[in-house]
């Protein structure tokens, strides 16, 4: 972009009148500073200009291609279509792209969807934002940010965020179940392993093996081979080890394992911690055995919010970009990372709750995981800030937070009550609440508003981190423990919600693929559809109350721990409850007989 004298007259006499706007990290994060990032190391910018009308069109649009009753139901958008619905605030372009012409970034940068994308160094990042940047360490990772920067006030209304700056990924906790075992831990878990498999076919304690999943959920439909794409969005850059995949696939799924089943691997595939490399391993394994002969890609960018090998940029941010902008995109991605919302900017996570919203507008289903210790956070270990802690991004109201359930052969919720101290390891109850950040949706008010007026106590009014007005968590369930998870060989009987979240990734590509057959586009954005259901969805009514736990050793110091209860109809520990595949196929096409 060429500036004129006449033009650029008005900024500069703004830049000599104005100050700089400071910015700080939002919250304490708990990384520990290490040295000075090296300058001359490479990083993306992310700059996220404000929108004209702060999202409105967006969503608007969002809604028209994701409700049942619209004109324009599962019409979704092509790339440049969903770019063009986030539109600049007046006068921020060409303000903001003075700036970095005045620091010599202007011809690095790209702009796209209202989002400027800068490839440059850390010393002339840290020119652009007058900053420093370090290397900061949770003991495990390392991650370069700061936790402050400054923008031209000449900018600072025009921009939602600039990242990677000042918003931390969540510290590394230790998770008891997901620690490598050592000596007789090893034979322990794997005779545990082996017990699990040779009780009855699917019996209550049984493994949750694809055979016994697609039992409980009706599931009596195979896609057909790479018609229909899904992807897992890997944990924090954990390595994906093929061989575990086919160990896995041989024992469960062994016409998969014939075929050599594989997933496409984009990004990292350097090893990295046991414990992300388990995520991984849980995720690709329960999704790839559920959906083959699907086709399947594993994005390993480095996390929602984790560190990411080589050039230093916002992993996230970049991901979703990519789908907005790539022609081609997968029909579902399933998540089972997180991050407390009161960590985290809320400007910030709105926009990317809105960048959720223009992924959902191209036909992408994104699925993640609720939390895996009741309302109060993802873990009972570590500071906890509020005693109702949701969690970002299942608290943002245009994707799927799923919950999770136990008992294969008589479904309930999974909390302390039904999984048993043992069972316990790491995870306590499904998680669910009320956001903080984000109202209830209209798909979903008149459900939150019954259950609030219902089934909640009036002395949560005064609890910290409570919001009777906010977006509820989760919108669905699924099983979650004792799934069969294959690391370095050993079969590990793992229960998360980051179980549960795979499993409804695969019914929405098994459903997407059954649709494709039928001419038909893939479902996108599915929770105005789920909430206007009759039928399809198994109402999970038992198992009590999804309390969750405080380890003191752990770190945690809440004064109490609050819980939601299981009931009839939508509540938010199992949401509207788990999937009846064949029932969910002939509402689909009762949709499609009444657009005829």
């Amino acid at each position: 972009m060429l500036f004129s004298f006449v033009t650029l007259l008005p900024l500069l006499v703004l830049e000599a009148t104005a100050g700089p706007v400071r910015k700080a990290a939002f919250r304490e994060h708990g990384w520990e500073r290490k040295f000075i990032a090296p300058r001359d190391g490479r990083m993306k910018l992310h700059i996220a200009l404000r929108q004209s009308d702060g999202g409105a069109e967006v969503e608007r649009q969002l809604l028209s291609v994701s409700n049942p009753g619209s004109a324009s139901f599962r019409q979704h958008l092509g790339a440049e279509q969903a770019a063009s619905i986030s539109t600049p605030a007046h006068g921020s372009v060409h303000a903001v792209e003075f700036w970095l012409w005045k620091y010599g970034l202007l011809n690095d940068a790209s702009l796209f969807g209202g989002i400027y994308e800068i490839d440059t160094t850390i010393r002339s990042a840290e020119r652009l934002l007058n900053t420093t940047y370090f290397a900061w360490s949770d003991g495990e990772r390392e991650v370069i940010r700061t936790e402050l920067f400054y923008l031209p006030d000449s900018v600072d209304g025009y921009i939602d965020f600039v990242t990677p700056t000042t918003s931390f990924p969540k510290r590394r906790a230790m998770k008891t179940s997901l620690r490598r075992p050592a000596g007789d831990a090893v034979a322990q878990r794997a005779a545990q392993a082996v017990v699990l498999n040779e009780q009855a076919e699917c019996a209550i304690n049984s493994f949750a093996t694809p055979t016994c999943i697609r039992q409980a959920y009706k599931i009596d439909y195979q896609a057909q081979p790479n018609r229909t794409t899904f992807a897992v969005y890997g944990t924090e850059a954990a390595s994906f080890n093929p061989v575990d995949l086919q160990t896995y696939l041989q024992r469960y799924n062994s016409p998969a394992a014939e075929a050599n089943a594989q997933y496409g691997v984009v990004g990292n595939e350097e090893y990295s911690s046991f414990t992300a490399k388990f995520e991984t391993a849980l995720d690709t394994q329960t999704l790839l055995g559920l959906a083959w002969p699907a086709r399947g890609i594993l994005y390993n960018n480095g996390g929602v919010f984790g560190p990411s090998p080589g050039t230093v940029y916002d992993p996230f941010v970049q991901f979703l970009q990519e789908l907005i902008t790539n022609k081609t995109v997968p029909s579902v991605v399933s998540f089972s990372e997180s991050l407390p919302e009161n960590q985290l900017d809320p400007v910030y996570a709105r926009r990317l709750c809105n960048m959720m919203a223009q992924v959902g507008a191209r036909g992408v289903s994104l699925l993640f995981s609720s939390g895996n210790n009741g309302p109060n956070g993802d873990q009972p270990t570590g500071t906890h800030k509020e005693i109702f802690e949701p969690e970002f991004p299942a608290s943002c109201p245009w994707v799927t937070a799923v919950g999770g359930t136990t008992n294969l052969k008589g479904e309930t919720a999974a909390t302390k009550e039904t999984i048993g101290v043992i069972g316990r390891l790491g995870y306590t109850a499904s998680g669910g609440g009320f956001s903080n950040l984000f109202s209830a949706p209209d798909y979903q008010k008149s459900v939150v508003d019954a259950y609030v007026a219902n089934h909640v106590p009036a002395s949560y009014a005064s609890v910290s981190g409570f919001n009777a007005q906010g977006r509820g968590i989760p919108d669905v369930s699924a099983f979650f423990t004792n799934f069969p998870t294959v690391v370095d060989y050993i079969t590990f009987p793992v229960a998360r919600t980051s179980a549960a979240t795979p499993v409804w990734a695969a019914v929405v590509t098994l459903l997407n693929d059954y649709e494709a057959g039928k001419g038909r586009s893939p479902l996108g954005f599915i929770n105005p559809w789920l909430y206007s259901l009759d039928s399809g969805l198994k109402d999970i009514t038992t198992g009590g109350n999804n309390a969750g736990s405080c380890d003191l050793l752990g770190g945690c110091t809440l004064p109490e721990t609050l819980r939601y209860e299981v009931t009839e109809g939508w509540d938010l520990v199992t949401g509207l409850g788990s999937p009846m595949f064949s029932e969910l196929t002939r509402a689909l096409d009762a949709i499609a007989e009444r657009k005829k």
